[in-house]
């Protein structure tokens, strides 16, 4: 009997003891957790604009990282701006005559475009090259110097027709001037063997024509007759060159020397032989006429 006594008290002072145990629980205030933040990497970027701002377009605002960005559509580096090539002293370039037929001609390019030009006329049977080695000289004085191939000759077209040669050559001095190489400014025409008789008919024929020189000028009919010609030159001056080995062009030489009363001089070697060969032949040839369109036709 005493045993279950103390068993009831036992079981009582438990019970007891545990009713306490939840009292007191109740009556403490609750711990608060400390909430585990996100970890976040820093932004590589600053925006300053409210989000509003950038809803309303607001004025006056300023958006210094879209400002360093590339727009769109363009690279991400500036373009590097491209060096323009040179512009080229000697041109391989074409003129078309008045039937059609396409002329070559190569340009060297003078001083400017109001420099006087230049007009090299080969002889027959030849082309232009054969006025390279002058053409040079006097593109670096500052002329602007054209050589053709006449029709038929070099690269230029059709076939050989020095009748019409004039006409070509009129052709040529409209086609530079329409290409805004050259403005119409003062021209010489200088020409060797044939072409020193197309020089002299066809500044006969061109208003801009100033002053004709003719090297080994040779008889000829038709339109470069120089008989006809020399007449037709007028107020124009003429420099005539010749060789005593070159039969025929003394004698057309010494001709004109007595027709032309216009301002002229006659160059006469004892030898040199035809045409350009002269320019080789005679080391101060080159100079004399250098010197001959200086005095008549100034570089501005």
């Amino acid at each position: 009997m005493r045993a279950k006594r103390l068993v009831q008290s036992y079981l009582f002072i438990g019970l007891g003891s545990l009713l306490i145990g939840l009292w007191l629980s109740a009556c403490e205030t609750p711990a608060t957790s400390t909430p585990t933040e996100p970890i976040m990497q820093a932004s590589k970027t600053i925006n300053p604009i409210l989000p509003t701002a950038r809803l309303d377009n607001s004025i006056g605002h300023s958006d210094p990282t879209s400002a360093a960005l590339a727009g769109e559509g363009e690279p991400s580096q500036p373009a590097q701006t491209p060096t323009p090539l040179p512009t080229l002293d000697i041109l391989p370039l074409q003129a078309v005559a008045d039937d059609g037929t396409v002329l070559q001609f190569v340009f060297y390019a003078g001083r400017s475009i109001q420099a006087p030009t230049v007009i090299l006329l080969h002889d027959a049977g030849k082309n232009g090259d054969e006025w390279t080695s002058f053409a040079m000289p006097l593109h670096e004085l500052g002329y602007n110097v054209f050589v053709p191939d006449q029709r038929g000759y070099g690269d230029s077209g059709g076939l050989v027709d020095w009748s019409i040669a004039v006409a070509d050559v009129q052709a040529l001095s409209t086609s530079i001037v329409r290409l805004g190489l050259v403005s119409p400014n003062s021209i010489a025409l200088i020409g060797a063997g044939t072409g020193a008789n197309l020089a002299i008919a066809a500044c006969a024929q061109l208003p801009t024509c100033i002053t004709a020189i003719a090297v080994s000028p040779q008889n000829s009919a038709d339109s470069l007759d120089v008989t006809t010609s020399i007449t037709a030159l007028g107020s124009r001056s003429l420099l005539i060159v010749s060789a005593d080995d070159d039969e025929i062009g003394q004698t057309v030489a010494e001709q004109l020397n007595s027709q032309f009363s216009g301002d002229h001089f006659w160059q006469s070697y004892t030898s040199g032989g035809r045409g350009t060969n002269l320019l080789i032949s005679q080391p101060d040839l080159p100079q004399r006429i250098a010197e001959w369109l200086q005095t008549r036709l100034a570089i501005p």
